[in-house]
């Protein structure tokens, strides 16, 4: 079967999660199909117009760089049997208008909804608004099914489009076997060691109350921030602001961690907390966060519900002087990986 994968390709070991979804995708039925994975030149200093329009570039095998006509006329030439759009990029609608001289079905995973995002989070241009809202109708209109990463994700978009609802299913991301599993048991550490990220807007909110109610508290604790915004300014003095440079890998990172605190106003999924509670960490999540569907509420993990500092403190205050149940809390939480594994 001729399968087209549309998406952004990343080459290196550092991925977001989307990226880390379309290899992953790539990678496990390549060998199955004729695939052929479509990208595009995005750098615009490193890529001319000419590229950017007629270009194409082979990145590896089968997985190429096209320029916006090319992949049209490439696209016509293959005529693939399944077209999967395995994110959100605006050059997805070379292949939209191509699919309308030949049978094809085409299936798009959101991991996301861009014109929610752009409303209340990225505060693009004008322009760029009204590009992004434009391409994702254009997707969600030619696909047969679309994918939602999350129950969270599938009933945002509902409520902005019911006419969706027939043809959707919701698949998570997959966690890659080499997060399976602790290194360090969590209840031998007398430290409680947390950790929390913020590489989205969305998740500075948390990242405050999380602070906040620390600083409040009198737990054995230890935070590590993983964020690239310099003005975090963290009072706890028991505590680290670390940068993607700064450490090894996230796995790496994870290794002797406890907690995973994931507090924001808009996580369609999170693979971050789910390739940690694969790790043995116990997740503190918001109600706004995808992953909370693999999390039942203080058994392996925690859900937040409106950004409540008293329950938070209240949570990290008993797993922090519990141990048995902190181990109780890491060993179910890693039992996620049966469901998310690859």
């Amino acid at each position: 079967m001729k399968v087209l994968l549309v998406g952004r390709y990343n080459d290196s070991d550092s991925l977001t999660g989307p990226e880390k979804f379309a290899k992953r995708i790539y990678e496990s039925i390549n060998s199955k199909h004729d695939v052929t994975f479509a990208d595009y030149f995005f750098d615009g200093s490193k890529y001319g117009l000419k590229q950017k329009l007629f270009g194409k570039f082979t990145v590896r095998d089968n997985v190429f760089k096209f320029g916006i006509f090319k992949l049209f006329f490439f696209t016509l030439k293959l005529k693939p049997e399944v077209i999967h759009i395995l994110n959100f990029e605006r050059f997805a609608c070379v292949v939209c208008f191509a699919s309308l001289f030949f049978n094809t079905k085409i299936i798009y995973t959101a991991h996301g909804l861009i014109s929610y995002e752009d409303k209340y989070f990225n505060n693009p241009s004008i322009t760029l608004k009204l590009k992004n809202r434009v391409t994702e109708k254009i997707i969600f209109r030619f696909s047969i099914y679309v994918i939602f990463v999350s129950s969270f994700l599938e009933s945002l978009v509902l409520k902005y489009n019911k006419t969706l609802k027939a043809k959707t299913f919701i698949i998570p991301p997959g966690v890659d076997r080499e997060f399976y599993g602790r290194e360090v048991a969590s209840h031998q550490n007398d430290i409680l060691e947390i950790v929390t990220f913020e590489y989205h807007p969305s998740r500075l909110r948390g990242i405050t109350l999380l602070i906040s109610a620390l600083n409040e508290l009198n737990i054995n604790d230890f935070l590590t921030v993983l964020s690239e915004n310099s003005n975090i300014i963290v009072l706890n003095h028991k505590s680290i602001v670390l940068k993607k440079n700064d450490y090894e890998s996230y796995r790496h990172l994870l290794k002797n961690k406890d907690v995973i605190v994931c507090l924001s106003e808009y996580d369609t999924f999170s693979l971050f907390t789910a390739e940690a509670m694969c790790c043995g960490l116990i997740p503190i999540v918001s109600e706004n966060t995808g992953v909370k569907d693999y999390i039942s509420n203080g058994e392996n993990g925690f859900i937040i519900n409106n950004f409540n500092k008293n329950e938070l403190k209240k949570i990290l205050t008993q797993i922090g002087n519990d141990k048995i149940y902190r181990q109780k809390l890491s060993t179910n939480a890693m039992t996620v990986y049966n469901e998310l594994n690859w």
